[in-house]
């Protein structure tokens, strides 16, 4: 843990900021929610809680800024206390409960890898994101014009 602590130094916090909503992502997947919505919801608390838990663990970035990647109540953001209660309450359950263990053991390696990531390999996932988003937006008009340009 403590070397994945150490790279994660150099990057700056927009890097930290990126990592961590990639692990955000994969938690949502995971359990099909959108655990960043302001829901109290039980499967999307859990997903939060356990998202706040590998963010604290493997990316050097303050209670403060994990909590601005999460909404609240009244389009705030979650406090340094609720992101310190989220993050130990899965660190108390993973020892108890085997749902949330089993959880947590099929995250953790994906997650360390997220975190884990090089600076040029965040670059190389940014530009495959944004290719992908104007590919997903562009019409089939556009697609059309673009062979028929192509072609001739």
């Amino acid at each position: 843990m403590e070397q994945t602590r150490i790279l994660n130094k150099r990057l700056n916090l927009d890097e930290k900021i990126y990592k961590a909503n990639k692990i955000i992502s994969l938690l949502n997947d995971y359990f099909n929610v959108d655990c960043m919505v302001p829901i109290r919801k039980s499967n999307i608390l859990t997903t939060r809680h356990i998202a706040i838990y590998f963010i604290h663990k493997y990316i050097p970035i303050s209670t403060i800024e994990i909590g601005k990647l999460f909404n609240s109540k009244n389009n705030k953001f979650l406090d340094h206390a609720t992101i310190l209660h989220a993050k130990n309450k899965i660190a108390d359950l993973v020892p108890i409960d085997k749902e949330i263990k089993g959880y947590v053991e099929d995250l953790e390696k994906d997650a360390k890898n997220i975190a884990l990531l090089s600076y040029e390999e965040l670059v190389r996932f940014k530009i495959k994101e944004e290719i992908l988003l104007k590919i997903k937006y562009f019409d089939v008009i556009s697609l059309n014009e673009l062979s028929l340009s192509i072609a001739v």
